[in-house]
Protein backbone atom coordinates (compact mmCIF):
# COMPACT_ATOMS: atom_id res chain seq x y z
CA UNK A 1 0.00 0.00 0.00
CA UNK A 2 2.42 2.65 0.86
CA UNK A 3 4.35 1.99 -2.94
CA UNK A 4 0.74 2.41 -4.19
CA UNK A 5 0.17 5.86 -2.30
CA UNK A 6 3.74 6.63 -3.70
CA UNK A 7 3.50 6.22 -7.37
CA UNK A 8 -0.02 8.27 -7.51
CA UNK A 9 1.39 11.88 -6.84
CA UNK A 10 4.66 10.93 -9.46
CA UNK A 11 2.01 10.61 -12.46
CA UNK A 12 -0.20 13.98 -11.53
CA UNK A 13 3.12 16.06 -11.04
CA UNK A 14 4.36 14.68 -15.02
CA UNK A 15 0.89 15.49 -16.41
CA UNK A 16 1.57 19.24 -15.31
CA UNK A 17 4.84 18.85 -16.60
CA UNK A 18 3.84 17.81 -19.66
CA UNK A 19 1.10 20.71 -19.95
CA UNK A 20 4.03 23.72 -18.87
CA UNK A 21 6.46 22.27 -21.49
CA UNK A 22 3.97 22.34 -24.07
CA UNK A 23 3.20 25.94 -23.55
CA UNK A 24 6.71 26.86 -23.28
CA UNK A 25 6.43 27.75 -19.27
CA UNK A 26 9.92 27.84 -17.12
CA UNK A 27 8.16 25.49 -14.37
CA UNK A 28 9.53 22.89 -13.19
CA UNK A 29 6.93 20.00 -13.17
CA UNK A 30 6.36 20.33 -9.40
CA UNK A 31 8.67 18.61 -6.41
CA UNK A 32 9.74 15.08 -6.72
CA UNK A 33 9.95 14.42 -3.25
CA UNK A 34 8.04 11.20 -2.13
CA UNK A 35 5.70 10.50 0.56
CA UNK A 36 6.56 10.40 4.07
CA UNK A 37 6.80 6.87 5.79
CA UNK A 38 3.33 7.27 7.31
CA UNK A 39 2.12 7.63 3.47
CA UNK A 40 0.33 11.45 3.93
CA UNK A 41 1.09 13.05 0.88
CA UNK A 42 3.18 16.69 1.16
CA UNK A 43 4.13 17.54 -2.38
CA UNK A 44 5.23 21.24 -2.33
CA UNK A 45 5.90 21.03 1.43
CA UNK A 46 8.43 24.22 0.86
CA UNK A 47 6.08 26.57 -1.11
CA UNK A 48 2.49 27.67 -0.03
CA UNK A 49 2.09 29.06 -3.73
CA UNK A 50 2.51 27.49 -6.75
CA UNK A 51 4.92 28.57 -9.68
CA UNK A 52 3.58 31.33 -11.95
CA UNK A 53 3.34 30.27 -15.83
CA UNK A 54 5.60 32.56 -18.86
CA UNK A 55 5.43 32.39 -22.26
CA UNK A 56 7.72 33.49 -24.87
CA UNK A 57 7.45 36.73 -26.46
CA UNK A 58 5.39 35.58 -29.33
CA UNK A 59 2.50 34.09 -27.03
CA UNK A 60 0.22 35.16 -24.77
CA UNK A 61 -1.18 32.95 -21.79
CA UNK A 62 -5.10 32.53 -21.93
CA UNK A 63 -6.57 30.23 -19.32
CA UNK A 64 -2.99 29.00 -17.90
CA UNK A 65 -1.82 27.88 -21.19
CA UNK A 66 0.75 29.75 -23.66
CA UNK A 67 -0.83 30.33 -27.26
CA UNK A 68 1.00 31.89 -29.87
CA UNK A 69 0.16 35.30 -31.31
CA UNK A 70 -1.58 36.10 -34.50
CA UNK A 71 0.78 36.80 -37.41
CA UNK A 72 -0.02 39.84 -39.34
CA UNK A 73 -0.33 39.96 -43.13
CA UNK A 74 -1.07 43.14 -45.40
CA UNK A 75 -1.89 43.20 -48.79
CA UNK A 76 0.02 45.47 -51.83
CA UNK A 77 -0.35 49.05 -52.22
CA UNK A 78 -2.82 50.21 -54.51
CA UNK A 79 -0.22 51.85 -57.04
CA UNK A 80 2.33 49.88 -58.64
CA UNK A 81 4.54 52.95 -59.10
CA UNK A 82 4.11 56.34 -58.58
CA UNK A 83 4.53 60.04 -60.60
CA UNK A 84 7.63 62.18 -60.19
CA UNK A 85 5.46 65.39 -58.42
CA UNK A 86 2.09 63.86 -57.11
CA UNK A 87 0.96 62.87 -54.19
CA UNK A 88 -0.79 59.29 -52.85
CA UNK A 89 -3.00 58.84 -49.92
CA UNK A 90 -1.72 56.14 -47.88
CA UNK A 91 -4.52 53.93 -46.29
CA UNK A 92 -3.87 50.22 -45.14
CA UNK A 93 -4.33 47.91 -42.52
CA UNK A 94 -3.19 44.60 -42.13
CA UNK A 95 -5.50 41.48 -42.41
CA UNK A 96 -5.94 41.56 -38.45
CA UNK A 97 -8.03 45.22 -38.96
CA UNK A 98 -4.93 47.18 -37.63
CA UNK A 99 -3.75 50.26 -39.28
CA UNK A 100 -0.06 50.32 -40.74
CA UNK A 101 2.16 52.81 -40.25
CA UNK A 102 4.27 54.55 -43.27
CA UNK A 103 7.52 56.00 -43.04
CA UNK A 104 10.22 56.87 -45.94
CA UNK A 105 13.92 54.72 -46.00
CA UNK A 106 14.49 56.95 -49.06
CA UNK A 107 13.39 60.65 -48.17
CA UNK A 108 15.89 61.97 -51.33
CA UNK A 109 12.78 60.07 -53.51
CA UNK A 110 10.06 59.53 -51.44
CA UNK A 111 8.51 61.34 -48.32
CA UNK A 112 5.53 60.91 -45.91
CA UNK A 113 3.50 63.04 -44.03
CA UNK A 114 1.18 61.74 -42.05
CA UNK A 115 -1.12 59.70 -44.16
CA UNK A 116 -0.10 61.26 -47.53
CA UNK A 117 2.96 60.10 -49.60
CA UNK A 118 4.56 62.39 -52.22
CA UNK A 119 7.25 61.27 -55.19
CA UNK A 120 10.03 63.68 -55.21
CA UNK A 121 12.33 62.86 -57.57
CA UNK A 122 13.02 59.71 -60.36
CA UNK A 123 14.39 56.48 -58.36
CA UNK A 124 13.34 54.07 -56.12
CA UNK A 125 10.98 54.72 -53.36
CA UNK A 126 11.45 52.65 -50.32
CA UNK A 127 8.95 52.73 -47.81
CA UNK A 128 8.85 51.42 -44.00
CA UNK A 129 5.55 49.45 -42.99
CA UNK A 130 5.24 49.07 -39.26
CA UNK A 131 2.30 48.23 -36.71
CA UNK A 132 2.96 47.59 -32.93
CA UNK A 133 0.49 44.77 -32.72
CA UNK A 134 -1.15 43.64 -29.66
CA UNK A 135 -1.21 41.39 -26.64
CA UNK A 136 -2.67 38.60 -28.81
CA UNK A 137 -1.28 39.73 -32.39
CA UNK A 138 2.44 40.27 -33.42
CA UNK A 139 4.16 43.41 -34.12
CA UNK A 140 4.57 44.35 -38.10
CA UNK A 141 7.67 45.66 -39.15
CA UNK A 142 8.34 45.58 -43.51
CA UNK A 143 9.05 47.61 -46.11
CA UNK A 144 8.32 47.90 -49.67
CA UNK A 145 9.65 49.66 -52.85
CA UNK A 146 7.67 51.12 -55.27
CA UNK A 147 9.46 53.38 -58.54
CA UNK A 148 9.12 56.53 -58.94
CA UNK A 149 8.69 57.72 -63.23
CA UNK A 150 7.80 60.30 -64.74
CA UNK A 151 3.94 60.37 -66.14
CA UNK A 152 3.13 59.48 -69.49
CA UNK A 153 3.51 62.60 -71.08
CA UNK A 154 6.78 63.68 -69.78
CA UNK A 155 10.47 61.92 -70.72
CA UNK A 156 13.77 61.91 -68.19
CA UNK A 157 15.99 63.91 -69.36
CA UNK A 158 19.25 64.85 -66.58
CA UNK A 159 17.29 62.73 -64.03
CA UNK A 160 14.03 65.41 -64.70
CA UNK A 161 10.70 65.07 -65.89
CA UNK A 162 10.89 67.27 -68.74
CA UNK A 163 6.92 67.89 -70.47
CA UNK A 164 6.61 65.85 -73.90
CA UNK A 165 6.73 68.32 -76.95
CA UNK A 166 2.79 68.79 -78.74
CA UNK A 167 2.46 68.14 -81.92
CA UNK A 168 -0.16 68.62 -84.93
CA UNK A 169 -0.82 67.74 -88.43
CA UNK A 170 -1.34 69.83 -90.69
CA UNK A 171 -3.82 68.38 -93.24
CA UNK A 172 -2.90 67.97 -96.59
CA UNK A 173 -3.89 70.67 -99.53
CA UNK A 174 -4.79 68.37 -102.70
CA UNK A 175 -7.53 68.94 -105.49
CA UNK A 176 -7.53 66.18 -107.53
CA UNK A 177 -5.26 63.26 -108.69
CA UNK A 178 -4.98 61.18 -111.98
CA UNK A 179 -5.33 57.68 -112.53
CA UNK A 180 -2.23 55.76 -113.80
CA UNK A 181 -0.37 58.41 -112.07
CA UNK A 182 2.00 58.53 -108.87
CA UNK A 183 2.58 61.27 -106.50
CA UNK A 184 5.64 61.89 -104.13
CA UNK A 185 4.16 62.56 -100.74
CA UNK A 186 6.20 63.15 -97.64
CA UNK A 187 4.34 64.83 -95.16
CA UNK A 188 5.47 66.28 -91.56
CA UNK A 189 3.77 67.50 -88.61
CA UNK A 190 4.63 70.35 -86.80
CA UNK A 191 7.40 68.61 -84.50
CA UNK A 192 9.22 67.81 -87.64
CA UNK A 193 8.37 64.00 -87.50
CA UNK A 194 7.46 61.73 -90.75
CA UNK A 195 3.77 61.43 -90.87
CA UNK A 196 1.66 58.14 -91.30
CA UNK A 197 -0.22 58.06 -94.82
CA UNK A 198 -3.23 55.49 -94.89
CA UNK A 199 -5.61 54.92 -97.76
CA UNK A 200 -9.18 54.83 -96.41
CA UNK A 201 -9.95 54.03 -100.10
CA UNK A 202 -7.90 51.52 -101.48
CA UNK A 203 -10.30 51.27 -104.77
CA UNK A 204 -9.93 54.74 -106.04
CA UNK A 205 -6.05 55.61 -104.29
CA UNK A 206 -3.40 53.52 -102.86
CA UNK A 207 -0.61 55.05 -100.78
CA UNK A 208 3.07 53.23 -100.44
CA UNK A 209 6.59 54.04 -99.56
CA UNK A 210 5.90 57.44 -100.15
CA UNK A 211 4.19 57.10 -103.17
CA UNK A 212 0.38 57.92 -103.79
CA UNK A 213 -1.39 56.28 -106.91
CA UNK A 214 -4.07 56.91 -108.48
CA UNK A 215 -6.47 53.69 -109.22
CA UNK A 216 -10.02 54.59 -110.53
CA UNK A 217 -12.05 57.78 -110.43
CA UNK A 218 -14.23 58.59 -107.44
CA UNK A 219 -13.01 59.99 -104.18
CA UNK A 220 -9.53 59.77 -102.14
CA UNK A 221 -9.71 59.40 -98.41
CA UNK A 222 -6.07 59.16 -96.71
CA UNK A 223 -5.79 59.23 -93.05
CA UNK A 224 -2.46 60.83 -91.83
CA UNK A 225 -1.16 60.01 -88.19
CA UNK A 226 2.00 60.51 -86.12
CA UNK A 227 2.49 58.54 -82.78
CA UNK A 228 5.00 60.70 -81.36
CA UNK A 229 8.10 59.25 -79.75
CA UNK A 230 9.92 59.08 -76.65
CA UNK A 231 10.17 63.57 -76.20
CA UNK A 232 6.71 64.10 -78.19
CA UNK A 233 2.95 63.74 -77.97
CA UNK A 234 1.06 61.67 -80.17
CA UNK A 235 -0.88 64.08 -83.00
CA UNK A 236 -4.48 64.29 -83.37
CA UNK A 237 -5.12 62.50 -86.56
CA UNK A 238 -6.54 63.86 -89.53
CA UNK A 239 -8.51 62.90 -92.46
CA UNK A 240 -8.20 64.62 -95.96
CA UNK A 241 -10.59 63.64 -99.19
CA UNK A 242 -10.22 65.07 -102.95
CA UNK A 243 -11.31 63.50 -106.55
CA UNK A 244 -9.34 60.99 -108.50
CA UNK A 245 -10.08 62.02 -112.07
CA UNK A 246 -9.46 59.11 -115.49
CA UNK A 247 -6.31 61.23 -116.77
CA UNK A 248 -8.35 61.04 -120.65
CA UNK A 249 -10.74 63.20 -119.42
CA UNK A 250 -8.41 66.33 -118.03
CA UNK A 251 -8.37 68.63 -120.82
CA UNK A 252 -4.79 70.22 -121.88
CA UNK A 253 -5.53 73.28 -121.20
CA UNK A 254 -4.87 74.44 -117.83
CA UNK A 255 -7.56 76.44 -115.39
CA UNK A 256 -5.79 78.49 -113.47
CA UNK A 257 -9.06 79.94 -111.64
CA UNK A 258 -10.16 76.25 -110.63
CA UNK A 259 -6.48 75.23 -109.95
CA UNK A 260 -6.56 72.31 -112.93
CA UNK A 261 -2.80 72.23 -114.21
CA UNK A 262 -4.52 70.37 -117.61
CA UNK A 263 -2.60 67.90 -119.60
CA UNK A 264 1.22 68.00 -121.29
CA UNK A 265 0.38 67.85 -125.09
CA UNK A 266 2.32 64.95 -127.14
CA UNK A 267 4.80 67.24 -128.37
CA UNK A 268 6.09 69.30 -125.70
CA UNK A 269 6.64 66.09 -124.07
CA UNK A 270 8.48 64.28 -127.15
CA UNK A 271 10.13 67.46 -127.12
CA UNK A 272 11.77 67.71 -123.83
CA UNK A 273 12.69 63.83 -124.08
CA UNK A 274 14.59 63.85 -127.04
CA UNK A 275 16.40 67.49 -126.24
CA UNK A 276 17.78 66.09 -122.91
CA UNK A 277 18.89 62.70 -124.58
CA UNK A 278 20.48 65.28 -127.03
CA UNK A 279 22.31 67.06 -124.21
CA UNK A 280 22.86 63.84 -122.46
CA UNK A 281 24.55 62.44 -125.55
CA UNK A 282 27.24 65.20 -125.98
CA UNK A 283 28.71 64.41 -122.44
CA UNK A 284 28.41 60.39 -122.88
CA UNK A 285 25.52 59.68 -120.62
CA UNK A 286 23.11 57.12 -121.34
CA UNK A 287 19.87 58.28 -122.51
CA UNK A 288 16.64 57.99 -119.78
CA UNK A 289 12.81 57.22 -120.40
CA UNK A 290 9.94 59.15 -120.16
CA UNK A 291 7.94 58.87 -116.79
CA UNK A 292 4.49 59.10 -118.00
CA UNK A 293 3.13 58.62 -114.32
CA UNK A 294 5.21 61.65 -112.63
CA UNK A 295 4.05 63.63 -115.21
CA UNK A 296 0.91 65.43 -113.39
CA UNK A 297 3.22 65.87 -110.39
CA UNK A 298 5.24 67.98 -112.59
CA UNK A 299 2.12 69.67 -114.27
CA UNK A 300 0.70 70.38 -110.72
CA UNK A 301 4.43 71.97 -109.70
CA UNK A 302 4.41 73.86 -112.62
CA UNK A 303 0.89 75.58 -112.02
CA UNK A 304 1.62 76.73 -108.66
CA UNK A 305 4.39 78.78 -110.34
CA UNK A 306 2.31 80.05 -113.26
CA UNK A 307 -0.72 81.09 -111.34
CA UNK A 308 1.65 83.06 -108.74
CA UNK A 309 4.33 84.34 -111.01
CA UNK A 310 6.77 82.82 -108.38
CA UNK A 311 10.21 80.77 -108.77
CA UNK A 312 10.69 78.70 -105.33
CA UNK A 313 11.60 74.71 -104.71
CA UNK A 314 9.53 75.30 -101.36
CA UNK A 315 5.91 77.00 -101.96
CA UNK A 316 3.92 78.63 -99.36
CA UNK A 317 0.70 77.10 -98.58
CA UNK A 318 -1.34 80.17 -98.83
CA UNK A 319 -0.41 80.57 -102.58
CA UNK A 320 -2.74 80.43 -105.17
CA UNK A 321 -3.84 76.99 -106.31
CA UNK A 322 -1.15 75.36 -103.74
CA UNK A 323 -1.38 71.70 -103.26
CA UNK A 324 0.73 69.39 -101.91
CA UNK A 325 1.87 67.37 -104.77
CA UNK A 326 3.09 70.19 -106.23
CA UNK A 327 4.92 71.75 -103.42
CA UNK A 328 6.78 68.20 -103.16
CA UNK A 329 7.24 68.02 -106.73
CA UNK A 330 8.77 71.75 -106.18
CA UNK A 331 11.58 70.21 -104.18
CA UNK A 332 12.40 67.52 -106.44
CA UNK A 333 12.55 69.10 -109.71
CA UNK A 334 14.62 71.66 -111.50
CA UNK A 335 12.35 74.90 -112.17
CA UNK A 336 11.57 78.44 -114.40
CA UNK A 337 9.41 80.55 -114.02
CA UNK A 338 8.84 83.33 -117.10
CA UNK A 339 6.67 86.43 -118.52
CA UNK A 340 6.06 86.00 -121.86
CA UNK A 341 4.95 87.98 -124.83
CA UNK A 342 2.82 84.99 -126.55
CA UNK A 343 0.94 82.01 -124.81
CA UNK A 344 2.75 78.81 -125.48
CA UNK A 345 5.78 80.17 -127.60
CA UNK A 346 8.65 78.76 -124.50
CA UNK A 347 8.93 75.35 -126.05
CA UNK A 348 10.93 72.32 -124.03
CA UNK A 349 13.90 72.50 -126.13
CA UNK A 350 14.15 76.63 -124.97
CA UNK A 351 13.93 75.17 -121.75
CA UNK A 352 16.64 72.60 -121.38
CA UNK A 353 18.75 75.13 -123.60
CA UNK A 354 18.42 77.35 -120.47
CA UNK A 355 19.01 74.81 -117.99
CA UNK A 356 22.61 73.53 -119.66
CA UNK A 357 23.77 76.75 -119.39
CA UNK A 358 22.47 78.22 -116.44
CA UNK A 359 23.90 81.08 -116.98
CA UNK A 360 20.11 82.36 -115.71
CA UNK A 361 19.98 81.12 -112.44
CA UNK A 362 18.20 82.96 -109.69
CA UNK A 363 21.27 81.99 -107.92
CA UNK A 364 24.17 83.62 -108.92
CA UNK A 365 27.17 80.96 -109.49
CA UNK A 366 24.96 77.93 -109.37
CA UNK A 367 24.72 75.44 -111.82
CA UNK A 368 22.34 72.73 -110.09
CA UNK A 369 19.75 72.74 -113.03
CA UNK A 370 22.67 71.06 -115.09
CA UNK A 371 24.61 68.77 -112.68
CA UNK A 372 20.83 67.52 -112.29
CA UNK A 373 20.61 66.92 -115.98
CA UNK A 374 24.18 65.39 -116.62
CA UNK A 375 23.47 62.94 -113.53
CA UNK A 376 24.68 59.57 -114.87
CA UNK A 377 22.33 57.78 -112.48
CA UNK A 378 19.48 59.46 -113.68
CA UNK A 379 17.33 56.61 -115.71
CA UNK A 380 14.12 58.81 -116.29
CA UNK A 381 12.44 62.21 -116.16
CA UNK A 382 8.71 64.43 -116.36
CA UNK A 383 8.30 67.73 -117.88
CA UNK A 384 5.74 69.72 -116.53
CA UNK A 385 4.54 73.26 -118.62
CA UNK A 386 1.74 75.98 -117.64
CA UNK A 387 1.38 78.76 -119.29
CA UNK A 388 -1.51 81.32 -118.42
CA UNK A 389 -2.41 85.30 -118.05
CA UNK A 390 0.25 87.21 -116.03
CA UNK A 391 -1.71 89.16 -113.64
CA UNK A 392 1.76 90.86 -112.14
CA UNK A 393 2.87 92.25 -115.55
CA UNK A 394 0.76 93.96 -117.84
CA UNK A 395 3.85 94.26 -120.69
CA UNK A 396 3.84 90.52 -120.74
CA UNK A 397 0.53 89.08 -120.55
CA UNK A 398 1.50 85.64 -120.37
CA UNK A 399 3.78 83.64 -117.69
CA UNK A 400 4.73 79.90 -117.76
CA UNK A 401 5.85 77.73 -114.89
CA UNK A 402 8.15 74.49 -116.20
CA UNK A 403 9.42 72.03 -113.87
CA UNK A 404 11.34 68.75 -114.74
CA UNK A 405 11.73 65.50 -112.22
CA UNK A 406 15.44 64.93 -111.33
CA UNK A 407 15.15 63.86 -108.03
CA UNK A 408 14.87 60.30 -107.73
CA UNK A 409 16.30 57.58 -105.61
CA UNK A 410 18.99 56.63 -107.55
CA UNK A 411 19.18 53.04 -106.54
CA UNK A 412 20.52 51.21 -109.54
CA UNK A 413 23.67 51.35 -111.23
CA UNK A 414 24.83 53.59 -114.37
CA UNK A 415 26.57 52.53 -117.55
CA UNK A 416 28.29 55.93 -117.95
CA UNK A 417 32.09 55.13 -118.62
CA UNK A 418 34.18 56.25 -115.31
CA UNK A 419 35.95 59.80 -115.68
CA UNK A 420 35.16 63.50 -116.39
CA UNK A 421 31.48 64.86 -117.30
CA UNK A 422 31.96 67.86 -118.42
CA UNK A 423 30.82 71.51 -119.61
CA UNK A 424 31.15 72.35 -122.28
CA UNK A 425 32.65 68.88 -123.44
CA UNK A 426 34.69 67.87 -126.80
CA UNK A 427 33.30 69.85 -130.17
CA UNK A 428 30.25 71.27 -128.22
CA UNK A 429 27.36 73.28 -130.20
CA UNK A 430 27.18 76.79 -129.25
CA UNK A 431 23.30 76.92 -128.88
CA UNK A 432 23.83 75.32 -125.32
CA UNK A 433 26.67 77.82 -124.24
CA UNK A 434 26.02 81.37 -123.47
CA UNK A 435 28.71 84.18 -122.90
CA UNK A 436 29.81 83.71 -119.33
CA UNK A 437 28.43 80.50 -118.60
CA UNK A 438 30.22 78.56 -115.55
CA UNK A 439 32.56 75.35 -116.90
CA UNK A 440 31.71 72.36 -114.24
CA UNK A 441 33.25 69.11 -113.97
CA UNK A 442 32.17 66.06 -112.00
CA UNK A 443 33.88 62.96 -111.79
CA UNK A 444 32.31 59.35 -111.80
CA UNK A 445 34.01 57.19 -109.70
CA UNK A 446 31.87 54.60 -109.30
CA UNK A 447 29.19 53.21 -111.31
CA UNK A 448 27.10 51.28 -108.98
CA UNK A 449 26.45 53.64 -105.84
CA UNK A 450 25.29 56.99 -106.38
CA UNK A 451 26.50 58.09 -102.80
CA UNK A 452 29.86 56.73 -103.53
CA UNK A 453 30.67 59.56 -105.62
CA UNK A 454 31.09 61.84 -102.84
CA UNK A 455 34.67 60.25 -102.20
CA UNK A 456 36.27 62.83 -104.57
CA UNK A 457 38.27 66.09 -102.55
CA UNK A 458 38.65 69.13 -104.35
CA UNK A 459 40.14 70.98 -101.87
CA UNK A 460 44.01 70.51 -103.14
CA UNK A 461 42.83 70.68 -107.09
CA UNK A 462 44.25 72.85 -109.63
CA UNK A 463 42.82 73.89 -112.85
CA UNK A 464 44.69 74.76 -115.78
CA UNK A 465 42.67 75.27 -119.12
CA UNK A 466 45.00 76.01 -121.91
CA UNK A 467 44.41 77.16 -125.40
CA UNK A 468 45.63 74.83 -127.32
CA UNK A 469 46.33 76.88 -130.96
CA UNK A 470 48.60 79.66 -129.09
CA UNK A 471 49.62 77.26 -125.90
CA UNK A 472 48.36 80.42 -123.72
CA UNK A 473 47.27 79.43 -120.44
CA UNK A 474 43.65 81.01 -118.96
CA UNK A 475 42.99 83.01 -116.08
CA UNK A 476 40.74 80.23 -113.53
CA UNK A 477 38.56 82.59 -111.15
CA UNK A 478 35.43 81.94 -109.27
CA UNK A 479 36.56 78.43 -108.39
CA UNK A 480 33.90 76.47 -106.51
CA UNK A 481 33.26 73.24 -105.26
CA UNK A 482 30.39 71.03 -103.33
CA UNK A 483 28.50 67.70 -103.54
CA UNK A 484 25.74 67.88 -106.42
CA UNK A 485 24.73 65.78 -109.24
CA UNK A 486 27.09 63.02 -109.06
CA UNK A 487 27.75 63.93 -106.52
CA UNK A 488 30.53 65.95 -106.67
CA UNK A 489 31.60 68.70 -108.65
CA UNK A 490 34.52 71.60 -109.50
CA UNK A 491 33.36 74.93 -111.09
CA UNK A 492 35.60 77.55 -112.98
CA UNK A 493 35.63 80.52 -115.05
CA UNK A 494 38.34 81.73 -117.61
CA UNK A 495 38.36 85.50 -118.98
CA UNK A 496 37.59 85.18 -122.92
CA UNK A 497 35.91 82.29 -123.91
CA UNK A 498 36.29 82.23 -128.09
CA UNK A 499 33.75 80.20 -130.30
CA UNK A 500 35.77 77.76 -132.26
CA UNK A 501 38.73 77.42 -130.43
CA UNK A 502 40.44 74.27 -128.48
CA UNK A 503 40.70 74.19 -125.53
CA UNK A 504 42.79 72.00 -123.35
CA UNK A 505 41.81 71.39 -119.85
CA UNK A 506 43.80 69.92 -117.34
CA UNK A 507 42.61 68.88 -113.67
CA UNK A 508 45.39 67.76 -111.17
CA UNK A 509 45.74 66.59 -107.25
CA UNK A 510 42.03 65.36 -107.48
CA UNK A 511 41.77 63.23 -104.17
CA UNK A 512 39.75 60.00 -104.56
CA UNK A 513 39.85 57.59 -101.58
CA UNK A 514 42.49 60.53 -100.42
CA UNK A 515 44.54 59.32 -103.26
CA UNK A 516 45.92 62.06 -105.43
CA UNK A 517 43.92 61.83 -109.37
CA UNK A 518 44.70 63.57 -112.78
CA UNK A 519 42.08 63.97 -115.66
CA UNK A 520 42.12 65.71 -118.79
CA UNK A 521 39.48 66.53 -121.79
CA UNK A 522 39.36 69.25 -124.58
CA UNK A 523 36.62 70.89 -125.66
CA UNK A 524 35.28 73.47 -128.06
CA UNK A 525 32.25 75.58 -128.02
CA UNK A 526 31.58 75.61 -131.98
CA UNK A 527 28.87 78.02 -133.98
CA UNK A 528 29.45 76.27 -137.57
Amino acid sequence: MMISRSFTPSILMLAISTVMVGCGGGGSGGDSSSSNGGGTENSNSDNTNPKPVTCAETQYLEEGACKNKAVQNIQSLPFSTLIQGQRYPLSLQTDQGLVVTFSSNTPNICSVNGSELKALKVGQCTLGLTQAGTAKVLALNSSMTVNVTCAADQYLENNVCVDKLKQTITPLKMKYILTESIYSLDVESSAKLPVKINSLSSATCTYSNGELKGISAGACTLKLTQEGDTKTLAAESKTISFDVFKASSMSEAPDINNCYAGKLSAKFRNDFLNELNTVRALHGLPSITYDYAREDEMMQTALILAANNILTHYPEANTNCYSDIGAVGARTSSLEMGVRQNKNDYSPAESITSMVHDKLNLFAGDVGHRLWMLNPFLKKSAYGSVNAPSFRDTRFPYVVGTSYKVVYPFENPTTAPLGVIAYPYHKYPAKYYMPGSILSISVLTDQKNFFANRNVDYAKANVVVTERSSGAKQKISNIRYENIGVPNHIQFNFDDLKLNVIYDVQLSNVLVNGQPKEYSYWFKVDNK
